[in-house]
């Protein structure tokens, strides 16, 4: 995918309830023993991506086991949608694996993720079950173009990504 149609991203900045919100829908998912997942949804400007809106996934078009998870392309296409509808943009997402397959970015993540330039990839370990769990703790992988995606270390997402104290995520649900 061609990065002429995305600005550079070089820091992502979150309401400061964003991973909190987001740990509890992971949670929902592992208390069933199965990875979770959710969206993020903002805006770009200047290299920043500042995410505005959390879309939680349901419905038959999401897939769920313990290792996988599958998006159905009606269910992108509704996300889309609530996208231009907002004046958005996909930003990245967030989802959980169990212990075992630990935090970074299996093949089947890789592939299903989406290839957008600077699109923001966490992934939470433990199903999400792990309480007090800070963004530190989490794999955070960036798209780069030509590269694909890479993880960030400790130091580039304690200067690449901020939780602004005070904010709250405005959240939709989609996929019924």
């Amino acid at each position: 995918m061609s990065s002429a149609f995305f600005t550079k991203v070089t820091r992502w900045v979150f309401p400061g309830d964003a991973l909190d919100v987001a740990l509890a829908e992971l949670r929902l998912d592992g208390d069933r023993s199965t990875e979770g997942i959710a969206l993020w949804l903002g805006d770009r400007k200047s290299g920043v991506a500042n995410v505005t809106h959390m879309v939680y996934l349901r419905g038959s078009g999401l897939y769920k086991t313990e290792y996988h998870i599958r998006v159905s392309p009606n269910l992108i296409n509704e996300v889309t949608d609530a996208a231009i509808n907002l004046g958005k943009t996909l930003i990245g997402q967030i989802h959980s694996h169990p212990a075992e397959a630990g935090v970074e970015m299996s093949p089947s993540d890789e592939a299903g993720t989406p290839h957008v330039p600077y699109y923001l990839s966490v992934v939470v370990p433990d199903l999400g079950q792990r309480p007090g769990t800070q963004i530190g703790d989490c794999g955070v992988h960036v798209f780069e173009p030509r590269l694909g995606f890479h993880r960030l270390s400790p130091r580039q997402v304690r200067s690449r990504v901020a939780f602004i104290e005070g904010g709250s995520v405005q959240r939709i649900t989609l996929g019924f």
